[in-house]
């Protein structure tokens, strides 16, 4: 046992004291913890410079281009983006400092400067292919050039005889025209037309928009420490956060496992260290050694995330029971990956023949990145629950479903980490058995046949 302990405590300190893995685990959060506030400042006080133009309108019934123009005037769209800000911010509540005026600095980074545009009418029997021409000779930056050209249909308000449906518009547009300039036009030319089509159907628009628009408060939930605001997107984010983490945890300490056996392979140092030990303690001492790596990451960014959370009074989304079933899956789903990676390590004698081995281990690892919406959602559904009982994924599944707003039974939490536990003491003995033989055997990675052999002949 001490030479395992002592195994380990070397392969720990030669991970964790390189400056890769400082940078890593302490700079890397650190640097962006302080970045990612500079960088919204900087970006937040830049200012893109509007884009100018004319829209040209061919409008038979005469209702559509006044108020389009209307619509695009460039305090018209402040005013909107203004109001969608502000509806966004009250939607949003949850998310700790989303207030309108940051949602509304936001929006403007998303949304970029409101655009200078003006509307230029033209007569009705103007031909649309002919104006779309004036597109080609548009100039930047000069109001009077013709970005987009529009043609509204003659029964585009009043429905024509015998006909099932309205008439609509045609856009055209010069290329590579901003999306949100074409969104902005084509909401226009939407709201436009709708509101000349209430209008001569006997309807106020004012009416119509007095019916259809609702006030609504900001939605508020009842804990123990009193009434605050809804935090339901926290509650979304946070089972996909805790998966992650315990994710990237396990693959940490298992990357480093596989790295760090293939090079004392490669450099014939393992020949040394077998004169000494077994190949057993030597695969136990460096999976546990990377186990404490990757609890160091572990411990190190969930500390992190929590004291975040307290640090928003949002504390009681995450539970002391949540965390002890965190890191009981980490210990599991670790076990059943490092030994993975150490088979794959001990079978090879370089990176890239790994890439072989790795391959389908890593696309079979991707199913609890496709199910971190899906298992939030519903994570009693059947699909869940299965999921929740297939080693490798197991643990990570379980630890999106634990985090969720409706947890499962404390019986299956029990037997998954049961089925996980066995999963991992099944691969570390077939771990065990590859390890025994192939950390002597050099030349051509073997095959899958050659490891059932290898299992056997071990």
């Amino acid at each position: 046992m001490m030479r395992i302990l002592n195994i380990a405590g070397r392969e720990f300190a030669s991970t964790v004291l390189t400056k890769g893995f400082i940078i890593g685990a302490v700079v890397v959060p650190a640097v962006l913890a302080i970045a990612i506030p500079v960088v919204i400042f900087i970006v937040s006080q830049q200012k893109a410079p509007a884009i100018v133009g004319t829209v040209a309108v061919i409008d038979p019934t005469g209702e559509v281009a006044p108020r389009l123009t209307e619509f695009l005037k460039p305090e018209a769209i402040a005013e909107r983006r203004g109001d969608f800000a502000s509806e966004v911010g009250e939607s949003m509540p949850s998310v700790p400092g989303a207030s309108p005026e940051a949602t509304g600095r936001a929006m403007d980074m998303i949304q970029g400067t409101a655009p200078d545009l003006s509307v230029r009418v033209l007569e009705p029997d103007t031909d649309f292919d002919t104006a779309k021409k004036s597109i080609l000779e548009a100039v930047k930056d000069d109001p009077e050039s013709t970005i987009a050209v529009v043609l509204i249909d003659d029964d585009a308000i009043e429905k024509a005889v015998d006909a099932e449906r309205f008439g609509a518009f045609n856009l055209t547009v010069m290329p590579r025209l901003d999306d949100r300039i074409i969104s902005e036009i084509r909401g226009g030319l939407r709201q436009s037309v709708r509101e000349a089509r209430y209008e001569a159907n006997g309807f106020r628009v004012e009416d119509i928009q007095a019916l259809t628009s609702v006030d609504a408060p900001r939605t508020t939930e009842v804990t123990e420490e009193g009434e605050r605001e809804s935090t339901s997107a926290m509650s979304f984010i946070l089972p996909m956060v805790m998966m992650m983490l315990v994710l990237g945890a396990v693959f940490t300490g298992g990357q480093y496992l596989l790295t760090t056996t293939i090079e004392e392979k490669s450099n014939r140092v393992v020949e040394v260290l077998l004169s000494a030990v077994s190949p057993t303690q030597l695969m136990a001492g460096k999976i546990l050694g990377q186990m404490l790596v990757g609890l160091s990451m572990l411990t190190i960014y969930s500390g992190v995330g929590i004291s975040a959370l307290i640090a928003f009074s949002l504390g009681d989304l995450i539970s002391p029971f949540d965390l002890i079933w965190m890191f009981l899956f980490f210990l599991t789903g670790y076990g059943m990956i490092a030994s993975l990676m150490a088979s794959a390590g001990a079978a090879v004698n370089d990176l890239r023949e790994a890439q072989a081995f790795m391959t389908p281990i890593m696309m079979f690892m991707m199913i609890p990145y496709f199910m971190m919406i899906v298992v939030p959602r519903a994570p009693n559904s059947t699909l869940s629950v299965a999921l929740s009982f297939i080693p490798p994924i197991n643990p990570f599944i379980m630890m999106l479903r634990i985090a969720s707003n409706d947890p499962p039974p404390v019986w299956q939490i029990l037997l998954s980490l049961s089925v996980a536990a066995i999963g991992a003491i099944v691969a570390v003995w077939l771990a065990g058995k590859i390890f025994r033989v192939g950390m002597l055997m050099f030349g051509k990675p073997p095959n899958f046949r050659t490891l059932v052999r290898w299992v056997r002949m071990a």
